[in-house]
């Protein structure tokens, strides 16, 4: 079965600083336990919840945790920025067989921004899934490009 993957509890506090609150179908909770650490308990619930409608008290922190589509989708519409993921292969001569296997570095993401801008932009990096790329690539335009 097939489920949806969420933006991780980092990526969902820098959204939520970005004042991101549309409805979503989880959230994150951040609880203080004496030790050894502060524990982070992410809730799916079945009705769309946003930070106004949470039914929890505020512990340490609160947000909500939207989808990667849907991240993607709010920073693609609210600020013109695109984000491509592709696989990454290694410097191969073509040979009959399996070579895509042995050659496959991970995955890659390429930042587009608006025309008239900064262009693209193609971080050195290589995620070993499709979904941690695209969390690597949304944290990476919170943090560098749309700080409060």
């Amino acid at each position: 079965m097939i489920k949806e993957d969420y933006v991780s509890y980092d990526v969902a506090m820098l959204l939520k600083n970005m004042n991101f609150n549309e409805p979503c179908h989880a959230y994150y909770m951040k609880r203080k336990y004496p030790e050894p650490s502060d524990i982070i308990d992410f809730v799916e619930s079945y009705s769309s919840v946003s930070l106004q409608n949470l039914s929890c008290p505020p512990i340490l922190g609160e947000c909500t945790a939207p989808t990667l589509q849907m991240a993607m989708k709010w920073i693609r519409e609210y600020y013109q920025i695109h984000i491509v993921v592709t696989p990454e292969y290694g410097d191969v001569e073509y040979m009959p067989g399996e070579w895509e296997n042995d050659a496959f570095l991970g995955w890659q993401y390429t930042i587009i921004f608006p025309i008239k801008s900064k262009g693209c932009i193609h971080p050195k990096i290589q995620a070993q899934s499709y979904e941690s790329a695209c969390d690597a690539a949304l944290k990476f335009i919170l943090e560098n490009y749309l700080k409060i």
